[in-house]
């Protein structure tokens, strides 16, 4: 996506706005002009090609307090890309999100690749329940697809799912509509929906 793109999506978009970016400078200035519904911080190394795991907000904290300070002083809705992890669940609740948003890449390499997940989905929703009661809002987001959404579905605490790669990757061979169809039939067939 290109900065240009941002601001289209602004001005055309009926649902809210979630702008993923890295707790840069820069990126601050361009979320703050855009004013999108929910900022996600994001880690971001220069050479990945996707995000390799969650934002470590221990290690981070006086950097992302300070990005998360401007967003929430402009009443925009703050999420930070974590590990399902209790003391980054702590640290977002102590930074002041709104929101986290656990990295699933490990759960859906596991499940895809045939190996054992259920003991990480156990570990998720526990920690899911944690940042619940922590009063955070719980989404979950990287790798999920129509092969491994249904189980993640079982943890009642998770609000949103952000799967953009895989709608967008089905779209390519079924068009956009019927790519997201095919994934809100999953959502819609489970009892939390």
């Amino acid at each position: 996506i290109q900065e240009r793109d941002v601001w289209d999506l602004r001005e055309v978009l009926s649902v809210p706005l979630n702008l993923e970016m890295a707790a840069t400078a820069s990126m601050q200035v361009i979320a703050l002009a855009v004013a999108p519904d929910t900022v996600t911080l994001v880690p971001e190394r220069r050479r990945e090609v996707t995000t390799e795991g969650g934002l470590d907000l221990r290690r981070n904290s006086g950097r992302i307090a300070r990005v998360n300070a401007a967003f929430k002083e402009q009443k925009i809705r703050t999420s930070a890309f974590i590990e399902a992890d209790r003391a980054q669940v702590d640290a977002a609740v102590a930074l002041g999100f709104d929101a986290v948003e656990f990295h699933t890449g490990k759960y859906c390499d596991y499940y895809d690749a045939g190996k054992p997940w259920k003991r990480i989905m156990q570990h998720m929703k526990s920690v899911s329940r944690h940042a619940k009661d922590s009063g955070l809002l719980v989404f979950a987001g990287h790798g999920i697809n129509e092969a491994n959404m249904a189980p993640l579905l079982a943890i009642r605490e998770i609000e949103e799912y952000n799967i953009g790669h895989s709608i967008v990757s089905q779209a390519i061979f079924f068009g956009m509509y019927e790519a997201v169809r095919r994934m809100m039939a999953i959502l819609e067939s489970h009892p939390k929906i």
